[in-house]
């Protein structure tokens, strides 16, 4: 075999097989951030949370953890950040 015989062969006759590309997406975490009126909101809604379970339940309801609404009431507490006080 000719050297331009296996240049040939080696382009035309063996094709690697090519994989479809894979459909699925993998998403990217990215922080959510709250307008101050919904901060405001949520912890007003907390205030008037009397009983037991209900700051769960409202925590649960609107995804968050108690750790952001511990935030929340400190920063409120400090007056600092999103409340303009």
């Amino acid at each position: 075999m000719t050297a331009d015989e296996s240049n040939k062969t080696l382009t035309e006759g063996t094709a690697t097989p090519v994989r479809p590309p894979d459909p699925e997406v993998v998403p990217q975490a990215t922080a959510r951030q709250f307008s101050a009126e919904y901060k405001r909101r949520i912890l007003e809604e907390a205030d008037r949370c009397t009983r037991p379970g209900e700051i769960g339940a409202l925590l649960r309801r609107e995804g968050l953890y108690a750790s952001t609404l511990s935030r929340w009431r400190e920063q409120r507490a400090r007056r600092i950040g999103f409340f303009g006080q």
